[in-house]
C-alpha cells in the first residue's frame, strides 16, 4: 500500500451552554402542537408536569422552576423565534470559531452531523467527522 488514509476528527463545543439554553427556550416557547404561547400558559403547562409528576425533579423545584422562569420570561421576552432568525442566529455563533473549523460548525449550526446527549442529561454534544487523505507514505524494503 502507497498510501494512508488519515482520518481527522473535530469536535467542536458550540457553547453547550448556549445551545441548552437555545433548545430550552425552544421547547418551553412552543405547545404541543408547535404553536408559540404566552409565559402564562408555558407557566400552567409546566405546572401541570410539576403536579403530575412528570418532571424529571421533585416537586418543590419543579415548582420554583416554574415560577423562575414565568418572572424571567416576563422580565425578558423570549430571543427570536422564526426559522430565518434562528437559522441566522447560529450561523453566527461561528464567527468566533477558528477558521479552520468553521466549515464543520456550519454543518453543524445548519443541523448536520450527530447529536448525543440531553439538556437534562447535561448537554448536548454535536460531532462532525471529516475524513482527509494524507500524503503518500513510501515503504522501503529493509536489507
Amino acid at each position: 500500500m502507497n498510501h494512508q488514509s488519515m482520518k481527522k476528527t473535530t469536535h467542536i463545543a458550540l457553547g453547550v451552554v448556549t445551545a441548552a439554553f437555545a433548545v430550552c427556550t425552544t421547547y418551553a416557547a412552543t405547545s404541543n402542537d408547535g404553536a408559540m404561547s404566552s409565559p402564562e400558559q408555558r407557566y400552567k403547562q409546566e405546572r401541570a408536569a410539576c403536579m403530575d409528576g412528570r418532571s424529571s425533579q421533585d416537586k418543590a423545584t419543579c415548582l420554583k422552576e416554574a415560577t423562575n422562569a414565568l418572572a424571567e420570561s416576563r422580565k425578558n421576552p423570549a430571543p427570536a423565534t422564526s426559522k430565518s432568525e434562528l437559522r441566522s442566529n447560529a450561523l453566527a455563533r461561528c464567527k468566533n470559531v477558528l477558521e479552520s473549523d468553521k466549515a464543520a460548525c456550519k454543518r453543524l449550526a445548519l443541523g448536520k452531523g450527530t447529536e448525543s446527549g440531553s439538556v437534562e442529561g447535561g448537554g448536548v454534544i454535536k460531532e462532525t467527522v471529516t475524513t482527509t487523505i494524507g500524503p503518500p507514505i513510501v515503504l522501503v524494503p529493509i536489507k
